[in-house]
């Protein structure tokens, strides 16, 4: 029997708005040993299965100006190269479980904050001891944010 779920995580990046570059890590401090992936819960039991079927994205500021992102998804959670506004890279992603990435356009603003959703249909096997997956999400644009913006990803997943 298969089972839905949407579940999410959210973080504060650092309060700035120093302007990303295309292919820069949005993350919660400029620090690469000091950023934590969100983790999202996605998964029935430890090592379950299933697939990301919607990966929605919102974040607090209301400006969707080159609001492009993407959401690159991991069974653990990674070791980051840089911190927030640096290039995105990660030491040991495939160590990791890298299932891949989602482009999202936070294109729809709203009083209190803006949104974007992507279809997607990325197949995923908790690990072992986990139920969850990991999300970074990095710029895919000339995107200028609020100062301290909170970013949620949201997953919309079928698990067994």
């Amino acid at each position: 029997m298969t089972y839905r779920k949407i579940a999410s995580a959210s973080f504060n990046r650092p309060a700035n708005v120093t302007a990303y570059a295309d292919g820069d890590l949005v993350a919660n401090n400029v620090t690469a040993g000091q950023v934590v992936a969100a983790a999202i819960a996605v998964a029935r039991i430890p090592g379950g299965k299933g697939a990301v079927k919607r990966l929605r994205l919102a974040k607090s500021g209301t400006d969707v100006t080159n609001a492009s992102f993407k959401v690159h998804l991991f069974t653990q959670a990674p070791t980051v190269a840089n911190g927030d506004n640096g290039a995105f890279g990660v030491t040991n992603g495939l160590a990791r479980g890298y299932l891949g990435s989602v482009s999202v356009t936070v294109d729809r603003a709203l009083g209190d904050g803006a949104f974007g959703a992507a279809d997607c249909d990325i197949m995923f096997d908790a690990a072992a001891n986990s139920s969850n997956l990991f999300a970074l999400v990095a710029a895919a644009g000339a995107y200028t944010p609020a100062s301290a913006e909170t970013f949620t990803v949201t997953l919309e997943v079928e698990r067994d």
